[in-house]
């Protein structure tokens, strides 16, 4: 008989029957016939029947598992002769399947280059108009720079070299001129605001400035009146102590003069006293020569007027000595007056209700140092 050219003969004792004691319908007749069997407990006969029955399905179990072991002993043979032949063939068919496989690799992985290659370029292409697109976003770029940008943007054609991405870059060309259009408008208006802003702060530099200067103008006036007032307030203490100095050098003198004045007129009545007594006795001792007699009674008598001259001229000079401590009182009232006049002089002008009753005092005191003044016989 002849084979097929594509046919391998393996001899029929190479192939194992698949065939076991057992059968589907066998195994099955057994559970049917078993199944509703129990063990009577106590009961032997029982007992020896389920012996029975399990060892009937255990001896059918052990000899299905040694038919199997004899059948896979079997098999495995005949897998490896079906290898063996299998190796003989495809062996030599190896390298040859291994070199069109190459060839193959290497075209499909040239053709992926040439993809890859052909993507990337479309990828810089798309990155490129999304930047230009882009470019006019940026933050804080000026409505010139973004006018510039918008014009390129207008400028751009989308050619057939974007190929299958070309509607991809129209729409990208077209929704980044109406941004970037958005974006100059909304920087126009920005810098508008931002110099008018910058308009307003330099008035109100300008204005502060100005404030500044008349401020430090006005400071500069007031240092200088000030300095001017402390000026005068100087002279015018410095006068005013000058003045109160010669008050009080002439109160001293006042004291003074009254002193020797009060002691010059009682050594001018001492004399005045004495030289009269004189006077009077040089006039009786004619008398008392030719009234020898009466020379004690004239002489008693001569000795009670010069009690009588005595008693009045102490009266008189008690009078006068009261008159000279009222007077005395009265300069130094007026001193005292006077002298708290200058200390409480704290501005040149003399405005105050208590400086114009002070003052006022004063002018009065002086007409009653006048006055006494005269009475004493001195000229201020």
């Amino acid at each position: 008989m002849n084979q097929p050219a594509n046919v391998i003969e393996i001899a029929k004792k190479d192939f194992a029957v698949i065939e076991f004691n057992l059968t589907p319908e066998s195994v099955t007749d057994m559970i049917k016939k078993y199944d509703g069997l129990e063990l009577i407990p106590g009961d032997k006969d029982s007992y020896k029947e389920i012996h029975t029955v399990y060892m009937k399905f255990k001896k059918a179990r052990t000899k299905t598992d040694k038919r199997r072991r004899e059948l896979g002993t079997e098999a495995r043979n005949f897998v490896s002769t079906v290898n063996s032949k299998a190796k003989d063939l495809i062996e030599p068919l190896a390298p040859y399947e291994q070199k069109f496989k190459e060839m193959l690799d290497e075209e499909d992985q040239r053709e992926a280059n040439i993809e890859i290659e052909r993507q990337a370029q479309l990828d810089y292409l798309m990155t490129d108009l999304q930047s230009k697109c882009e470019l006019g976003l940026n933050y804080n770029r000026s409505a010139k720079d973004i006018q510039v940008d918008l014009d390129k943007l207008q400028n751009i054609k989308i050619t057939d070299e974007f190929q299958e991405r070309e509607p991809d870059a129209l729409d990208m060309l077209t929704d980044g001129i109406v941004k970037t259009g958005e974006a100059l408008a909304a920087r126009i208006l920005f810098e508008n605001e931002q110099a008018r802003q910058e308009q307003i702060r330099k008035e109100n530099e300008a204005a502060a400035k100005k404030l500044a200067d008349e401020k430090a103008e006005f400071a500069k006036k007031q240092a200088e009146a000030e300095k001017v007032r402390k000026k005068e307030k100087a002279a015018e203490d410095k006068k005013a102590a000058e003045k109160a100095q010669k008050l009080r050098f002439k109160e001293d003198k006042i004291k003074k003069d009254a002193a020797a004045l009060r002691k010059k007129e009682k050594e001018i009545e001492a004399q005045e006293q004495a030289q009269k007594l004189m006077e009077y006795r040089q006039s009786l001792i004619p008398e008392a020569l030719i009234m020898d007699e009466s020379f004690e009674k004239a002489k008693e008598a001569d000795l009670k007027a010069a009690e009588k001259l005595r008693k009045a001229k102490l009266a008189k000079d008690k009078k006068r000595a009261k008159l000279i401590v009222a007077d005395q009182k009265i300069i130094e009232t007026v001193s005292n007056d006077f002298l708290t006049f200058v200390s409480e002089i704290h501005t040149p002008y003399l405005q105050t209700p208590e400086a114009i009753e002070l003052h006022a005092k004063f002018k009065e005191g002086l007409k009653d140092v006048v006055a006494v003044f005269k009475v004493g016989g001195i000229e201020l």
